[in-house]
């Protein structure tokens, strides 16, 4: 688990950036409600580094209704103190992201603040997808 987190960490900007473009979310920030960014892992035992730790597989925008009932009520708790908190911060609210590791079976949930203000990281546009797993897998951050 804290080679997931240090792995988030790193990347924490880019996968940022993704889930915004991919939830569309500064455009409609309701969305964020809704839906759930998740990301697919796999371990990569060859890496020396922490931001090549996991092989990004996949990357998709997920209705928090595909989760146990259990886990949602959970989910959208954390969701809302967080998308309170960023709100009083000057943001237009926060989004949840999921990595979620295979083999072993493991979930880092993340909250993540998003605003309307010019970001320093290029914006992945409809790309989001192929622009995030290319960051993720090539060990590039910020």
């Amino acid at each position: 688990m804290k080679d997931l987190r240090s792995f988030t960490s790193k990347h924490r900007p880019s996968i940022s950036s993704a889930a915004s473009a991919a939830l569309g979310v500064v455009k409609d920030p309701k969305r964020a409600q809704d839906y759930v960014f998740v990301i697919f892992l796999r371990p990569r035992p060859s890496s020396t580094r922490i931001e090549t730790a996991f092989w990004a597989l996949g990357a998709a925008v997920v209705p928090f209704s595909a989760f146990p009932p259990d886990q949602i009520a959970e989910m959208k708790g954390q969701l809302k103190s967080a998308h309170d908190l960023n709100v009083a911060n000057g943001s237009l609210g926060a989004m949840e992201v999921v990595l979620m590791c295979i083999d072993p079976n493991v979930v880092n949930v993340v909250m993540m603040g998003f605003s309307d203000e010019p970001s320093p990281i290029e914006d992945p546009g409809e790309k989001w997808k192929h622009w995030l797993l290319h960051r993720l897998n090539e060990g590039l951050v910020w």
